[in-house]
């Protein structure tokens, strides 16, 4: 049955958008909608498919920034009636330079600067997710090794981190690190600023809390601000690791904690 399914699933698909009943039934609900892209060029979208793709969006839906989106779900405003329909982008890929903003450029969002700042903010999510998933990764081999580990950020503002077993007997990271990461993994364009500002590194014992004095020369990270080395209108977000917030990723913009009730993505 599950086979049979599968099987179903594209002919139906196609056959709802040659008869046109996916555009009925999208617009007898004018509801909001995000489109997420991840690789384009590559694999089962080509650029082709996301040229037509975009075309076939853009007749039937008002595109719009997130931003805006999120900012009239938050002042109760109504959904527009063709039905609202924003794009994004995850992980920042090459593609989405060399491939997507071409397209884009030449259709329907031409000239719109919002789309930079989509690369921009994906590469600012995907770099934030990284190092709270690093920090996280740090406390559990710690737990596990029942040893100390260090998360220790790669300084000068790059946000490239590694994760070492700490030997508190010679003060020296073990090497080579149990996990790393280059910010060229998944965009160049993010930079990180610490608090305290000669931050690096956070050291967690084998309970999983953070070592206070820090073992090393520098003070413990307590915060992490992740940001753009492009101005622009890219959100910074802000990551926390102290005994007060636990690990936690938020947005510092003052306009979220200003909402009621709260915005949960708010610091």
């Amino acid at each position: 049955m599950t086979i049979l399914k599968a099987g179903l699933v594209k002919p139906l698909h196609a056959a709802a958008l040659v008869t046109g009943a996916s555009t009925w039934l999208s617009q007898r609900q004018p509801a909001r909608r995000i489109v997420m892209f991840h690789g384009v060029g590559l694999g089962e979208l080509s650029a082709s498919a996301f040229e037509a793709g975009l075309a076939w969006l853009a007749k039937r839906f008002e595109v719009v920034r997130l931003d805006d989106m999120v900012r009239a779900i938050a002042d109760g405003a109504p959904s527009r009636p063709r039905g609202e329909l924003a794009l994004t982008f995850d992980d920042g890929l090459r593609n989405h330079c060399e491939v997507a903003y071409p397209i884009l450029s030449m259709m329907f969002l031409a000239g719109l600067p919002s789309f930079t700042t989509f690369l921009r903010n994906a590469e600012i999510r995907s770099t934030s997710e990284s190092i709270s998933n690093g920090l996280r990764l740090a406390r559990t081999e710690a737990t596990r090794l029942n040893r100390p580990v260090s998360f220790t950020l790669a300084g000068s503002g790059n946000p490239g981190w590694a994760i070492n077993i700490f030997n508190p007997v010679t003060g020296l990271l073990l090497q080579p690190p149990l996990q790393s990461y280059s910010r060229f993994e998944v965009g160049k364009s993010a930079r990180v600023v610490t608090s305290p500002g000669t931050a690096v590194a956070v050291t967690f014992n084998g309970l999983g809390r953070i070592v206070s004095p820090s073992p090393i020369a520098t003070p413990n990270l307590q915060q992490v601000d992740v940001a753009s080395t492009i101005d622009g209108e890219a959100r910074t977000l802000r990551i926390f690791v102290d005994d007060l917030h636990g690990i936690r990723a938020c947005d510092p913009d003052p306009a979220l904690r200003a909402l009621s009730p709260p915005d949960a993505r708010a610091c």
